[in-house]
């Protein structure tokens, strides 16, 4: 690089000297005119024979200077140190509320479960050794027997249907006659026609049915186990396939219909069984009968079960220590959760004490004085004549400071873009 290039870097005009004239006065015991950082940088590398070491050392000297002045400033910081101050608060106000609730989960609700827990085994254990404990409803024979009667041909009757109903659906060609659509639904000749069809025909007739009722014992037994996604699950099934089942009969209805029409009848679909009586009529006689079959099962077998009154009052006792297990997990995790809370809180709180008790440094202006003392430093270098690697040196010892330090120049600097 040629000298008058470097010079010109440092050209030491007046409005070169007034860059900083605004900065903080951090030079104590100095002339006014070394108030000037430039000025002060080319005086400090005369007074300290331009040694590098002394540049490094005086460049700490002026960040410590520097973090002093912002120390005893620090009132241009208020509306930032309350706003971290409120923030501190809400959060230790936010961890003392989960601090009373995981206190009331441990110290009462817990401990409540676990009381309710010891209660009905020791009541279990009582029952045991003595049955007479209990205070049981004495069952009713009559409305056992009844109901079981009910069942009884209740599951003939939707045996009847569903095997009318399926051959019906998807074997059997239905002619218009005067009972069409009780022919369709129950079908005397159903059996011997699907066995003429074939062995799928015949076979699919006769257990179809079964499905639909073992779908009904499943209702039952999800309602009992208080399971409701799956007890609603499988009342849905139960009634889109009997919606296909009606909607296949009544579609074959039509267009037998059609076929003995002297007028062009639309085709079949779906507006069309909406507003077909017939279609709600098949649904009714399936779907209707099949829930009330199920909810007489449910009945049945809970008086069935009243008259092994000890065997079902120590299963109700053990169902309520299993709901009281449950709760204490979702007690726990409750816990869990909250101690993870807390201590999110507890580094967030942290992070904001560091910042509330941290000085803040104008960066900006930090920055200037650094590149100015420097710019005083290296031009003391160069009109002084001294060799290129000292004024490297000074170069890479500046740009390793201000990475130190955290200060972002733009670009580094060297010889030519110092400043």
């Amino acid at each position: 690089m040629q000298k008058d290039n470097v010079i010109n870097l440092f050209d030491e005009t007046s409005k070169s000297l007034d860059t900083v004239e605004n900065l903080p006065d951090i030079i104590d015991g100095r002339p006014q005119y070394f108030r000037n950082y430039r000025n002060y940088g080319f005086n400090e590398a005369g007074s300290l024979r331009a040694n590098p070491t002394s540049f490094k050392l005086s460049l700490n000297k002026i960040y410590k200077r520097y973090q002093e002045y912002c120390e005893k400033n620090q009132q241009s910081y208020t509306n930032e140190r309350n706003e971290i101050q409120n923030q501190i608060q809400n959060l230790t106000s936010k961890k003392s509320l989960i601090n009373n609730r995981i206190n009331i989960l441990n110290d009462i609700e817990l401990k409540d479960l676990d009381k309710n827990i010891d209660d009905l085994k020791n009541e279990i254990s009582e029952i045991k050794v003595d049955p007479k404990v209990i205070n049981h409803e004495k069952p009713s024979k009559l409305n056992y027997y009844m109901g079981s009667f009910i069942l009884f041909f209740l599951t003939i009757y939707l045996w009847i249907f569903y095997s009318s109903a399926i051959y019906s659906a998807f074997f059997r060609e239905i002619k218009l006659t005067k009972n069409t659509v009780f022919n369709s639904i129950f079908y005397a000749n159903s059996f011997v026609e699907a066995y003429n069809e074939g062995l799928t025909a015949l076979v699919l007739t006769i257990v179809a049915p079964f499905i639909f009722i073992a779908l009904g014992f499943l209702i039952h037994s999800f309602n009992a186990r208080k399971q409701r996604l799956r007890f609603s699950a499988i009342i849905l099934v139960t009634f889109l396939f009997d919606c296909i089942l009606a909607f296949e009969i009544t579609k074959k209805i039509y267009e037998a219909i059609m076929e003995n029409s002297f007028t062009e009848l639309p085709p079949y679909t779906l507006n069309i069984a909406i507003s077909d009586v017939n279609f709600y009529l098949i649904i009714f006689a399936g779907f209707v009968v099949y829930l009330v079959w199920g909810f007489v099962l449910t009945f049945v077998i809970e008086e069935h079960n009243k008259n092994d009154y000890i065997k079902q009052a120590i299963n109700n006792r053990q169902n309520k220590i299993d709901d009281y297990y449950s709760e204490k997990k979702i007690k726990y995790l409750e816990i869990d959760n909250s101690k993870t809370q807390l201590y999110a809180i507890d580094i967030q709180i942290q992070n904001l004490n560091n910042d509330f008790n941290k000085i803040y440094i104008n960066k900006r202006e930090l920055s200037k004085i650094i590149i100015d003392f420097t710019s005083g430093w290296y031009h003391f270098l160069v009109i002084g004549n001294h060799d290129k690697e000292k004024q490297h040196e000074i170069v890479n010892l500046f740009n390793q400071f201000c990475k130190n330090i955290d200060i972002e120049i733009s670009g580094s600097h060297n010889e030519q873009n110092l400043i």
